[in-house]
């Protein structure tokens, strides 16, 4: 798992006086995608990134480090991003962290099971554009 604080903005929010940066779990098992995610995130600013590569990972980190975003891939090994979004929205430790399902899987039926039955907050299809994943991060962060 790595991280990374991006500072260049102004999305961090106050906790007992102490200004703490927005955390996102990025997740993916395509070193390039996260990379690609990273990159535009870049734009926000003022964000802590966490990455994890594969679902069980994504699950021991968003438990350890309670993001507020999920930015998840569906396609993945040892835990799929469905079984991964169900996981974390029944846990009480994690079921707070907003979830965007990002995928390249294209049918209702999977738009469906992502956001009706493992309850993520957004389904977004790859390829996607940099402006509609950082409006997407910034409305569920509810960043000005």
């Amino acid at each position: 798992m790595s991280q990374a604080f991006i500072d260049s903005g102004d999305c961090n929010y106050y906790h007992g006086g102490v200004d703490v940066p927005k955390k996102v779990l990025l997740v993916d098992d395509i070193e390039a995608e996260l990379a690609l995610l990273a990159a535009i995130l870049e734009n926000i600013g003022g964000l802590q990134l966490l990455m994890a590569r594969d679902g069980a990972e994504a699950l021991e980190t968003a438990r350890r480090d309670n993001p507020d975003i999920i930015l998840l891939d569906v396609m993945m090994p040892k835990m799929n991003g469905y079984e991964v979004c169900l996981a974390l929205k029944r846990d009480p430790a994690t079921a707070q962290a907003k979830v965007v399902v990002i995928t390249g899987l294209d049918q209702e039926f999977d738009r469906q099971k992502a956001l009706s039955e493992v309850g993520a907050d957004h389904y977004m299809l790859k390829p996607f554009s940099p402006a509609a994943l950082l409006e997407t991060v910034e409305r569920l962060l509810a960043l000005p």
